[in-house]
């Protein structure tokens, strides 16, 4: 059966649909423990915003592809201001 593989869509169906296997029941902590992992690997700058809301099947942000701490102001390509002074 060489060549014969099987797949849940067909071709015409795979450029409007796409199948996403989600095991996060399988290693999820708490709704709460999750959301402080999260953000404290954006804070970190580990994560960008965006590939935060990706974990979370959410859609992107315009702005949320610099790695940036939401605590400050600071980014990678810029220097550190204070938050109050940002403005």
């Amino acid at each position: 059966m060489r060549g014969h593989g099987r797949a849940l869509l067909p071709p015409p169906e795979r450029a409007h649909f796409f199948v996403e296997a989600i095991i996060d029941d399988l290693a999820a902590a708490d709704l709460a423990t999750r959301a402080d992992a999260i953000s404290k690997q954006v804070a970190g700058m580990i994560l960008t915003p965006n590939e935060a809301r990706a974990m979370i099947n959410l859609p992107a942000h315009p702005q949320g592809d610099d790695l940036v701490n939401p605590y400050t102001t600071t980014t990678t390509t810029g220097p550190a201001v204070p938050a109050k002074d940002a403005a």
